[in-house]
């Protein structure tokens, strides 16, 4: 186990670290909660946790391993750095970034940092400045009162998400949720590469998409036939095999799956069929309870208006996390994350 940092996205307070620890219990690595602060937590995990991480997380930028950690003073910065282990990146070439979160820590300055760490580094390990192609990134992290300072050993690609816009697609659908979103889903469900995921509301298979791109197979139904086709040309168009066809959420044509996660219409006519919303969400529940085995989990936005903990209590479901997302403009939606 090493003690491991993880520069979390400040999209949402809870969210990002959340999914970090869902991916983790995912492929069932093992985890102590160090610290946990502003858009930073700290894990007692094995090294490949960074790896899997990196490949998988939407809401995280970077993490790696813990060299120092201080309270965010210059005589505390200077003592604890001087004890770093430097020797890890003897014989590579590196660099020094610093990420400040949100105005912390603001007698600490940038340029001031990076050189004070980059001379410490070339003092106690043979070494050589790298600004531009580095081989080892040095993170220095201010955040809160604290200095957390690590070598990077993986990065999130976050590009990618761009690149999958909703737009982008051949087939698009107003309200859709953003790639990083529907990846936070997926990643919530604990879905595991080879597993099967199933959004039971698929519309144009973002979550599908997302599911595929880490290496599950995806299943997505939908009542509105367009939206089948439309999912499954997007899905091609990615080059992705998934399995979608027409049915309803509440009559599911399946025995068993791994996982599920979904973003329900919401009352949307087209997509319920003017089913009134409780009686929709009451029935859906019950129906993915008889598909889930025990212990698998299941991921589902709502409104907040809506009592899902009443209705996935009565399916059997137990509420295992709950988050309040502002998903749209002029939408708070609750997402919930519940065990059979």
């Amino acid at each position: 186990m090493e003690k491991l940092f993880f520069l979390l996205s400040g999209e949402h307070p809870e969210l990002p670290a959340g999914e970090v620890k869902a991916i983790l219990e995912a492929h069932g690595l093992e985890y102590r909660v160090v610290e946990s602060r502003d858009q930073l937590l700290i894990l007692e995990a094995p090294q490949e946790a960074c790896e899997i991480v990196a490949q998988r997380a939407a809401l995280c930028f970077n993490c790696g391993r813990v060299l120092f950690e201080s309270r965010a003073e210059w005589e505390s910065i200077l003592e604890s750095a001087r004890g770093a282990p430097w020797n890890l990146i003897e014989g590579k070439s590196f660099a020094v970034r610093v990420k400040r979160v949100k105005g912390s820590a603001p007698q600490i300055g940038s340029q001031d940092l990076q050189r004070l760490l980059g001379d410490l580094a070339l003092r106690y390990a043979d070494t050589k400045v790298s600004l531009e192609k580095p081989d080892v990134v040095v993170q220095a992290i201010l955040t809160e009162d604290v200095l957390v300072a690590g070598m990077v050993l993986a990065t999130v690609d976050k590009k990618q998400f761009l690149e999958r816009r909703p737009r982008g697609r051949p087939f698009f659908h107003p309200g859709v949720l953003s790639p990083k979103a529907s990846r936070v889903f997926v990643n919530l469900a604990r879905a595991c590469p080879g597993e099967l995921l199933l959004d039971p509301f698929c519309g144009t298979g973002g979550f599908l998409i997302e599911a595929a791109m880490i290496g599950c197979t995806p299943i997505g139904v939908d009542i509105d036939e367009r939206m089948v086709k439309g999912a499954l040309r997007n899905m091609r168009f990615y080059e992705l095999e998934g399995e979608l066809l027409r049915g309803d959420a509440r009559k599911l044509p399946f025995t068993k799956v791994d996982a599920i996660a979904t973003d329900p219409p919401y009352g949307r006519s087209a997509s319920t069929k003017r089913t009134p919303l409780p009686e929709l969400y009451r029935d859906f529940l019950e129906e993915t309870a008889g598909v889930l085995p025990s212990k698998s989990y299941l991921v589902v936005a709502a409104p907040s208006d809506l009592d899902v903990e009443k209705l996935a209590a009565l399916a059997g479901f137990r509420i295992m996390e709950k988050y309040s997302v502002r998903v749209h403009k002029s939408l708070t939606r609750v997402l919930y994350v519940l065990v059979r």
